[in-house]
């Protein structure tokens, strides 16, 4: 590696991503003078052992890094890295790569369905756009979209195409497109609408490799033409990671029926935003960690995640369980059980779920938790990138799910407490309580008006990757190009004909739209337990409201920890 001096050219500017988030702001344009910046800051967050510290996205232009507000305070976070920032942009030499990466890629044919139509565009030969895209050293710029898509730099302009249309449903794994000014490539089978010029065998991404993303930010690549021969024979050569939980044989849980949709799901993976991976993770974490709570599990543990429609199971041994979040109607060998209160099962039994009383999202919690692998760091499906969970999908008929313990009951010989009704109440009401989002003064007056006064309904699209709602549209004082920059959990994006989308625990790591708020996370839970057809009413408040919020929830799920040791004196809660 080579190391370059880094200098600022200006300023650091500086706003909050929700409630536990930051972005350090750098000019709004895509330089390599900003990128070293950015790598600079993100090589300093890596030396450092901060407590606070969730993970980091750098994107063109910002970095936004995502911090716990329970141990430090944006204000408190700001001043902090204003201090340090600046001497590391002056006194810090970024790692500039020695070797250039080479991505093998055939051309054309079937693994290239847009040459012709790229070569028409341009008014260049196949040949020649082959040569030009070939030819030129690529800087990643940052990862995103998806775990592992590299947004490169240097395309040569005179490939610039636009986009197609009509979206393709189904990209394939590998393929190598063109959008606008940008190339890139596909690292896993997705929807998208670039201009397909030809595909690659190399693995952007791997649940097993450490790091788990081949590129990074700062990294040069260039394409390497093959033939189809080559192609095939660097297929033939790459490992195929190893079926997940096919040596699992203890006994757990019998699916008899999948449900809607049925996942494991405990807190997420916080630390690999950089590569692209979303956190996942429960929807309604909340529900989740007061669940584990009052069962005698640390507060993270797996659970079984049930939307709308619940699976049927059949217990294979004796286990304490609970059900929290949604009343999905459950009962155990039909008869009715309660939400938030521990009850054994015996082998044999069956749990089953009708309507929905309320709420949408129901979790299986079962004492010890489930035994499933933990891949970088969690347990939860990532259901975009297949991996995690049960075999990285949702739960299908016939499945078996060992437990984690052979345990047959909880220690407490008598089972008398349930949750009381005011400490979970995300149900009740429609108002979701938001914060103002970077691009909030973007929009016009009555657009920001009608936000906060008109309400919305949540559409047919809302599902774990986002909420679509429906409503009046949203309006730009003007429109404008925007940079990819980071997103989380309670984004609100609003697409180019002015609908708002408010993105979930599976959403992508970074967006171009203009978000215009960021529900607090103290209203996430409420905001997971919506479904199709429910109305919503924004609310403002300010960023240190919605801080003061997520403190007090925090303190509750402490309290009842302590409580729940009287119940549990020999569990880690």
């Amino acid at each position: 590696m080579t190391t370059a001096q880094v200098h600022p050219s200006e300023a650091l500017q500086f706003y909050p991503l929700g409630d536990a988030a930051i972005v350090i702001q750098f000019d709004a344009v895509i330089a390599t003078v900003t990128n070293r910046k950015l790598r600079a800051i993100s090589a300093y967050l890596e030396e450092q052992s901060f407590d606070w510290l969730l993970g980091y996205v750098p994107a063109f232009a910002n970095i936004s890094i995502y911090y716990d507000p329970l141990l430090i305070g944006y204000v408190k976070l700001k001043a902090l890295l204003e201090k340090k920032l600046k001497a590391v942009l002056l006194a810090e030499a970024v790692e500039e790569p020695t070797e250039v990466v080479e991505i093998p890629v055939i051309y054309g044919g079937e693994y290239g369905p847009d040459l012709d139509v790229v070569a028409q565009h341009t008014g260049l030969s196949v040949a020649e756009v082959i040569r030009r895209h070939s030819d030129v050293e690529y800087l990643v710029y940052m990862i995103g979209f998806t775990p592992g898509f590299p947004y490169l730099g240097g395309m040569d302009p005179a490939l610039a195409v636009p986009r197609k249309d009509s979206p393709r449903a189904k990209i394939a794994s590998g393929a190598v497109g063109i959008a606008g000014q940008q190339t890139g490539i596909y690292p896993m089978e997705s929807p998208g609408g670039w201009q397909i010029i030809g595909r690659t065998a190399a693995d952007l991404f791997d649940r097993n490799r450490n790091p788990p993303a081949l590129l990074k930010a700062g990294d040069r690549l260039r394409f390497v033409s093959i033939t189809e021969d080559n192609y095939h024979k660097l297929l033939k050569e790459k490992k195929v990671p190893a079926e997940e939980n096919q040596a699992k044989k203890g006994k757990g849980i019998h699916v008899l029926k999948a449900g809607l949709l049925s996942t494991v799901q405990d807190l997420g993976r916080m630390a690999h935003r950089k590569d692209g991976i979303t956190p996942s993770g429960a929807m309604d974490a909340f529900a989740l960690r007061l669940g584990n709570i009052l069962l005698g599990n640390p507060e993270g543990s797996a659970g079984l995640e049930c939307t709308v429609l619940g699976p049927a199971i059949e217990f294979e041994s004796n286990r304490l369980i609970l059900l929290a979040g949604a009343d999905l109607s459950a009962k155990i060998n039909g008869d009715a059980i309660p939400l938030w209160r521990p009850i054994r099962v015996a082998a044999g039994d069956r749990l089953t779920f009708a309507a929905a009383v309320s709420g949408c999202r129901c979790y299986l919690l079962v004492a010890g938790g489930f035994d499933v692998p933990e891949l970088l760091g969690s347990k939860s499906t990532h259901l975009k990138a297949a991996f995690g969970g049960w075999q990285g999908r949702a739960l299908k008929s016939g499945d078996r799910i060992p437990f984690a313990v052979e345990k047959s009951v909880a220690p407490p010989a008598q089972l008398n407490w349930s949750l009381a009704p005011e400490v979970y109440r995300p149900i009740e009401g429609q108002t979701i309580r938001v914060i103002k989002g970077p691009e909030f003064d973007l929009f016009t007056e009555q657009s920001v008006f009608s936000f906060f006064t008109e309400g919305f309904e949540v559409g047919k699209a809302a599902d774990r990757m986002g909420y679509c709602l429906s409503g009046h549209a949203l309006k730009l004082r003007e429109q404008r190009d925007m940079l990819s920059s980071a997103v989380a959990f309670g984004t609100i994006q609003v697409t180019s004909v002015g609908d708002p989308i408010v993105l979930m625990a599976d959403h992508q790591t970074t967006g171009g739209y203009p978000r215009i708020a960021h529900v607090i996370t103290a209203d996430l839970s409420r905001l997971a337990q919506m479904q199709q057809g429910d109305q919503i009413t924004f609310e403002l408040v300010t960023l240190a409201e919605a801080q003061l919020l997520f403190v007090q929830m925090e303190l509750q799920l402490k309290q009842l920890k302590q409580t729940m040791t009287f119940k549990y004196p020999n569990n880690d809660l």
